[in-house]
């Protein structure tokens, strides 16, 4: 068999691909417990839909899902196991192996492209054997987090059956917490090892990297630099509260509370966001931390107090007066909806010209003073009720 046709079977035959070395053959043990592994993943692929209606209790989904990361871990240790086992056991029969891969899969952008697509590719075609197998063991964590993400749904209704035992909401949320954190990490690292099998293609061209890397890390950072600058963290703000509030309306309480201290920090001036994250800690029983929402609050809406105290008193409140440029396009616009057409002023006549604005309509002190007020007293005191401490 080329070298190059058993590396792409033990890229495609996954847990299986034990059997494809003389080195994996020796190691029974292994090879038994890949294979294992590697048929029990497919059986629960296959029957996923049956397997998840027959699972109705809290205890026996914990069961299920301690059973997936048992298969998972086994299946990407045998795996990455058979990618170690590619190399050969003479460094001169692995040399031999290197320069037989054709020319065109040697080149450094092939290498990138290849990790980019499968984990540790880029590293196990540049020589990398080790690191290509610790790449993709790596990845069964976040392969593992990415099927508790996409069983969220699963295990949130379990957790709020009636055969929930163990299983209670809050360890779910903290879960699927965990779990889109280990996914986020994963995706890091695969963009890393995809460029560190570019740079192992660049050092196997003999081509000097040093200079093209210290631009490449001044690009990146001058990206970092701009990029709260450039960006639109107040959209993003936005789309992180929406996401809380619907995750909110189904019942959870964790990630809500997260996704809006994430809306808080990227724009600050949104008190409703303060005010969320109040109610959510007050509702999960941290007072401390609620009580600190209300004094952000408060400190947010002190200029809005002081103008109100400065107002005199028995006097009204009016609206700011419009700049002349707001003034002349008023005027403006109130006289092309007042002149008629070219017929009516031929048979009529000319227009008559258009009237002045009347002046803006003063507000009532007392009345905006109790809205106000009522404002303040829900945001400060009325909206969320803190538990007292024990």
């Amino acid at each position: 068999m080329q070298y190059a046709h058993l590396l792409l079977l033990t890229y495609l035959l996954g847990p299986f691909a034990m059997w494809l070395t003389p080195a994996g053959r020796r190691d029974r043990s292994a090879a038994l417990l890949g294979s294992a592994a590697g048929a029990a993943g497919l059986a629960m692929i296959l029957g996923r839909e049956s397997l998840l209606a027959g699972v109705g209790a809290g205890w026996a989904a914990m069961g299920l899902a301690a059973l997936a990361a048992v298969v998972i871990g086994t299946g990407f240790s045998a795996w990455a196991r058979a990618i170690y086992l590619t190399r050969a056991e003479d460094r001169t029969r692995r040399q031999t192996n290197q320069k037989s891969l054709p020319t065109w899969l040697r080149r450094p952008w092939v290498l990138g492209v290849l990790g980019s697509l499968g984990p540790g590719a880029g590293l196990l075609l540049a020589g990398r054997y080790k690191h290509a197998a610790l790449t993709l063991w790596l990845l069964s964590i976040g392969v593992l987090a990415a099927v508790v993400l996409a069983h969220g749904g699963w295990l949130w209704k379990i957790a709020n059956g009636p055969a929930a035992g163990a299983l209670q909401p809050p360890h779910v949320e903290w879960l699927l917490l965990l779990a889109g954190a280990a996914v986020a990490v994963s995706v890091l690292g695969w963009i890393v090892q995809a460029l560190e099998g570019l740079r192992q293609g660049l050092k196997l061209a003999g081509r000097s990297t040093p200079g093209r890397a210290d631009r490449t890390a001044m690009a990146l950072l001058c990206v970092l630099c701009l990029l709260p600058v450039a960006g639109n963290p107040a959209l993003v703000a936005t789309q992180l509260d929406h996401s809380a509030d619907r995750l909110a309306q189904e019942g959870l309480r964790i990630v809500p509370l997260g996704l809006t201290l994430a809306a808080q920090r990227l724009d600050p001036g949104r008190p409703e966001y303060t005010l969320q994250a109040g109610h959510l800690f007050a509702e999960l029983g941290y007072a401390a931390r609620a009580r600190k929402c209300q004094e952000r609050i408060l400190f947010e809406l002190q200029p809005v107090i002081a103008e109100l105290e400065q107002q005199p008193a028995g006097g009204a409140i009016r609206h700011r007066p419009p700049v002349e440029s707001e003034t002349r396009i008023a005027r403006a616009e109130t006289a092309d909806a007042r002149s008629p057409s070219v017929a009516d002023t031929v048979a009529v006549g000319p227009a008559s010209a258009p009237e002045p604005l009347a002046p803006a309509p003063a507000m009532d002190e007392a009345a905006v003073r109790e809205v106000l007020s009522r404002s303040l007293q829900a945001a400060m005191y009325g909206t969320f009720a803190i538990p007292d401490p024990e």
